[in-house]
Parts: structure tokens; sequence; C-alpha cells
């Protein structure tokens, strides 16, 4: 238990770090348009995310407690 809270805080931490750095980020997906028969139409959409810094804050100091309580939890 004590183990996996430490990976799991190193994890938050982590990540809120990369949110509070650069909160912007886009993925692409692959929708199908059109379909006839066997030939079909697709069509590549970006999709653009934006993570406030409330939630980069709350991940960097739910992964500090989490270290910090799990590096002083007893076996």
């Amino acid at each position: 238990m004590k183990i996996g809270l430490l990976v799991i805080g190193i994890v938050l931490l982590a990540l809120g770090l990369l949110c509070a750095v650069h909160p912007d980020f886009s993925y692409t997906t692959r929708e199908e348009v059109v379909k006839f028969g066997p030939m079909k139409a697709t069509m590549d959409k970006e999709e653009n995310v934006h993570v406030p810094v409330g939630v980069a804050a709350l991940m960097l100091i739910a992964g500090l407690g989490l270290v910090v309580f799990g590096s002083q939890m007893k076996r």
C-alpha cells in the first residue's frame, strides 16, 4: 500500500507539473463520414483540450500529499 501511494503521488505530481507548464494539448481522431457498400470515406479531426490552472494545482497538491503521507506510513 505504501508503494502504491508513492507511485500514484509521483504520477499526480508529474501530471500536475506537465499541465501547469503546458496546459493546452491536441490530439487527432478519425471519423467515418460516408459508408457506401465496401467503400468508406474518413476524415481526420483535430481536437484541442485546455486544462485549467486549478486542476493542475489540485493535481500538484494531491500528489504532494500522497507522497508525504505514503513516505510516513508504517508498513
